[in-house]
């Protein structure tokens, strides 16, 4: 073996047992790891989603008079080198509850399409249409002018 590979492998060893040498840390607060991630934007954009599916849920269970569920999730990536500098970044999901729709009920027709009405109801002869609700009133007329 060349004098600079073991030169490289006595330095890699070295640097190992300095590694294993090292006094236990201990862990530190996940939140102040999370205020530094990726230049303080995780933390500053989860805490703007967190918000917005506050609002949401908000709003939805008061529309429903119900519980409504919705969800946040963190997904941190790491990629860490030999020389010990860790890549991160990260991915936010957010789950709002669907809003609440209303149900309604169409016909097909033999061909495919939709309708309101059903072709395989009989129509009644005699029956007028009733007026639309929605409808202007007509003005009324005045006698004796």
């Amino acid at each position: 073996m060349s004098k600079s590979k073991l030169i490289e492998r006595d330095e890699r060893e070295e640097e190992a047992e300095r590694r294993e040498r090292q006094v236990e840390e201990g862990a530190r607060a996940f939140s102040r790891f999370f205020e530094l991630l990726c230049e303080g934007d995780a933390h500053a954009h989860a805490s703007e989603e967190l918000n917005k599916l506050g609002i949401v849920l908000q709003k939805e269970s008061l529309a429903r008079d119900a519980e409504v569920k919705g969800s946040l999730s963190i997904t941190i990536k790491f990629t860490a080198s030999p020389r010990g500098v860790v890549a991160t970044n990260y991915e936010l999901k957010s789950k709002h509850p669907a809003p609440k729709t209303t149900a309604g009920t169409l016909f097909l027709t033999p061909g495919g399409n939709f309708s309101t009405e059903s072709y395989r109801q009989p129509t009644l002869p005699g029956i007028r249409a009733v007026k639309d609700v929605h409808e202007a009133p007509r003005a009324a007329k005045v006698v004796g002018e």
